[in-house]
């Protein structure tokens, strides 16, 4: 053991010796790396339509900036509680001890540096994307990080309400909305109600990690939920906010999923019910970690006259880490689920549509005196004959204008169909003034009905093609 002369009461205590690695490791909480690596990629697995959606550049930059900022809250509060971690006998006391080694200046400097590299990233992203919101969104999230642990606010004692209020959105709320609008471009019904019971579940489970200080937290007057309720009507409030959010996290998914084609129309009511029953059963196999344990703390807690008595046992049962991690695995499992059987579902209701659609079109009306030249109106009719309904958005029509002899289009428009087609369906499509070269050996029309399941604008599959020749 080494005394490392720093002010106050750190500098009276022995600290370890460690390395900056080590040491960085324990200020930053990478312990959470095991549940916080799937839980970035939760929404772009429950938006993403397509491999290429799904490991996009502005998805892995959203990782990047999730990365930097999630550990940035831990620094915080590392940085403002080295003191008195130190005088902890859990965990802290390691954390307390990283922050010693590191000195205040340092573990200043690398929170500056964590806040610069996510800035600079969400500026990129938010001026990329066209979405300013991106970077409201990481500043309310970090200004929530650091003042949940940082004075003069310091949310983190300042009564239920703080507490609630900066440590759901800074942990879960904010993160997901951001990573959702990074991958989805949009915030939907679905996505806001998936984050809602995400954030309520989790931030209920957080209530477990802070009665495994409870006794000491008491004793140094750090008024965290469990001392202010109690530690028994701590945990029943955690268990009542897993009760509600769990639920509705589970419904809200389900609900997700049968709003996709790929699930509901390619694979009937049966097979939706069969998702839903396995992709819940995976979610609650994930949760069952946290619930057993939440459940054995409250009966240790029953189990004591005095509350801190059963600190020391309780401190054997909690595994915060392990309980976050197994959850996140859990809606890790039903989003790789669903995000496998969307991508089979696409291709089985691609398949349908490429056989089933048929493109037809009455006789083009020509306007040779035109002000601009020679042009043409063309209505199209796009009829379905297969089995499942074709979603709207993944097909399309595109016309494209060549002088005679000539391969290179000069003039080329897509047009999306525009009403999601039902089997024995048919909807029209009109297009004015496509431009015509008629000197020379003239020019040829085409129009060709085209099908993109996964809607990335890749890999088009042509189910029918129309041709029009203008001498």
């Amino acid at each position: 053991m080494v005394f490392l002369g720093v002010r106050g009461v750190a500098g009276l205590l022995p600290v370890a010796p460690q390395s900056f690695l080590s040491a960085y490791a324990k200020i930053c909480r990478l312990e959470y790396i095991k549940g916080e690596a799937p839980a970035v990629f939760l929404p772009a697995l429950l938006t993403a339509s397509s491999f290429a959606s799904l490991a996009s550049p502005a998805v892995l930059e959203g990782f990047a900036v999730f990365a930097l900022l999630y550990v940035t809250g831990f620094i915080a509060n590392a940085l403002t509680d080295r003191e008195l971690d130190l005088k902890y006998d859990s965990f802290k006391r390691e954390i307390g001890e990283a922050a010693v080694y590191l000195g205040p200046r340092r573990m200043t400097a690398i929170l500056a540096l964590h806040l610069a590299a996510a800035f600079a990233l969400t500026v990129h992203l938010a001026v990329s994307l066209r979405m300013p919101e991106l970077f409201g969104l990481v500043a309310l999230g970090v200004f929530l990080a650091l003042a949940y642990s940082l004075p003069p606010f310091h949310l983190k004692v300042r009564g239920l309400a703080a507490h609630a209020l900066a440590l759901s959105l800074s942990a879960f709320a904010v993160p997901f909305v951001f990573l959702y609008l990074v991958s989805a471009r949009t915030l939907d019904f679905h996505g806001a109600s998936i984050c809602a019971a995400f954030t309520l579940t989790h931030y209920g489970l957080t209530y477990t990690n802070q009665a495994y200080d409870f006794d000491e937290d008491l004793k140094e007057g750090v008024r965290t939920p469990p001392v202010r309720l109690g530690l028994q009507r701590a945990l029943k409030a955690s268990a009542a906010m897993v009760a509600v959010g769990l639920p509705a996290l589970s419904f809200a998914l389900v609900s997700l999923a049968a709003s996709r084609d790929g699930v509901a129309s390619a694979f009937g009511a049966g097979g939706l019910w069969a998702f839903a029953l396995g992709g819940t059963a995976l979610l609650w196999l994930g949760y069952s970690v946290p619930l057993r344990g939440l459940a054995r703390t409250l009966s240790i807690v029953r189990e004591h006259g005095v509350e801190a008595e059963a600190v020391p046992e309780l401190r054997r049962a909690v595994d915060y880490a392990r309980f976050h991690a197994s959850g996140i695995l859990g809606v890790a499992a039903f989003a790789l689920l669903l995000f496998g059987t969307t991508i089979q579902g696409q291709v089985v209701l691609e398949n349908d549509a490429a056989e089933g659609l048929q493109l037809t079109a009455s006789a083009p009306s020509v306007d040779l005196a035109a002000p601009q030249g020679p042009n043409a109106d063309f209505t199209f009719s796009v009829a379905y004959g297969g089995s499942r309904a074709v979603a709207t958005g993944t097909a399309f029509v595109r016309v494209e204008a060549r002088e005679a002899g000539n391969e290179q289009a000069y003039d080329s428009v897509l047009v999306p169909v525009a009403s999601r087609l039902s089997p024995g369906g048919s909807t029209q499509i009109e297009l004015r003034d496509v431009p015509l070269r008629l000197g020379g050996a003239g020019c040829t029309v085409t129009a060709t009905l085209l099908v993109d399941g996964d809607r990335d604008g890749a890999a088009l599959r042509v189910a029918d093609t129309q041709t029009f020749d203008f001498p």
